[in-house]
């Protein structure tokens, strides 16, 4: 229809964009979505819409921020500008949470989580020209530097010198990895303190309290086809167990807010009597206790990707799993040229709208990284730090 109204192609995904936030906004659309919510709430009114997950105000629901939503809140608190979909819509469901006043919280080992992709981020420097590609990077200070730079707002004007805006433990390289990571991890800490999100105590669990649940994730895992590390396994079998015990045993009421399907998908079935949503549908349900004038559809915003960014997220896709697998070798600048034809040659390749596409994209880039010699030897092996790339819920 845009192509017959003769809009050029450069701004098509402009005024997609632009439809999409006057429909997300339409009194009509609010009124058909509140009504499909009352339906589905048993007739209970959506505006006290805490209740529809156990709690008779938002102030009692107590909520988990797992990483892949807490790290683009932490970039979030020193520098404003859009990113990407799922990056403003984390940033924007934890201020949703805070402006609730539900009790924001991470374990030890998440805030670890977030030092250790700050860590991962060093070994971007060198590929600044990949910028259109990387604002996609899984790696949330990536993607928000290289977004906020593609926009000509004011970031850093070197990698390093913006991760130092973090932590300054990033600066000087230390040999013991582990003692590095917890270093920034102060840093860290530090500042999600100050902004309201709060430590919690996960108790240490042997490997006979947490065997059944590991089982049972572990089948999630596999029927998703997704492979963790097993120290995130843990994290996350970990935070299960224990929100899930404070659920069953005190009667509390335990939200874990999370981009992660495979986490998502575990809330989905009878092993956990809690709520495992993503920022979109978290802010669904939370529009709900607004005003129509005020809310907003979210998830009509969020529903059309443009073609531009599913293709720039496969060429920041196969640049995380180079940076990630591949050794200091990586950042050699002879190798750039053999990387540019290695990824538009995939991209060109690759249907987009296959559902297995990043499985197709990790098997090719695993086979460049073998037949160029980069992969990592055991001395260069970081084990310490948790940086996996998170397999989103879409």
């Amino acid at each position: 229809m845009l192509s017959q109204k003769k809009v050029s192609k450069d701004n098509v995904d402009n005024v997609v964009n632009d439809l999409l936030e006057i429909a997300s906004t339409h009194p009509l659309i609010n009124k058909i979505t509140r009504a499909t919510v009352y339906v589905s709430l048993d007739g209970n009114n959506p505006i006290a819409s805490a209740k529809a997950i156990g709690a008779s105000r938002w102030s009692d629901v107590n909520i988990i921020l797992e990483p892949s939503v807490a790290l683009p809140y932490l970039c979030s608190l020193l520098y404003n500008g859009n990113t990407n979909r799922f990056f403003k819509t984390s940033v924007k469901s934890v201020n949703q949470a805070k402006s609730l006043d539900s009790l924001l919280y991470m374990p030890y080992y998440y805030f670890n989580e977030c030092a250790g992709h700050l860590l991962t981020a060093r070994k971007y420097n060198g590929f600044e020209d990949q910028a259109k590609e990387l604002e996609f990077s899984n790696n949330a200070f990536i993607s928000n530097y290289f977004n906020l730079k593609n926009q000509g707002i004011k970031v850093p004007p070197s990698i390093a010198e913006y991760l130092e805006t973090f932590s300054n433990s990033i600066k000087i390289e230390r040999v013991d990895t582990k003692t590095w990571v917890r270093a920034i991890m102060t840093d860290l800490q530090s500042l999600f303190t100050s902004n309201r999100v709060e430590y919690v105590d996960v108790p240490h669990y042997t490997d006979e309290d947490i065997e059944e649940i590991k089982y049972q994730f572990q089948d999630i895992l596999d029927s998703l086809n997704i492979f963790k590390k097993l120290h995130l396994f843990k994290n996350d079998i970990y935070t299960l167990k224990a929100t899930n015990e404070r659920i069953v045993k005190n009667g509390e009421v335990w939200t874990i807010l999370t981009n992660d399907k495979s986490l998502i998908s575990f809330s989905k079935t009878d092993n956990y009597k809690g709520w495992i949503t993503n920022p979109y549908k978290f802010l669904e349900i939370t529009e709900l206790s607004k005003p129509i004038s005020e809310s907003k559809l979210v998830s009509l915003v969020h529903s059309v990707a443009t073609f531009s960014e599913k293709t720039l997220s496969l060429g920041a896709r196969i640049m995380d799993r180079l940076v990630t697998l591949s050794s200091k070798e990586i950042q050699n600048w002879e190798l750039k040229s053999e990387i540019n034809k290695f990824k538009k040659e995939t991209i060109d390749s690759l249907n987009i709208e296959d559902p297995n596409v990043y499985n197709f994209i990790d098997t090719k880039t695993d086979e460049f990284i073998s037949n160029h010699g980069l992969s990592v030897n055991d001395s260069e092996k970081d084990d310490d730090i948790n940086d996996d790339i998170v397999d989103i819920e879409i």
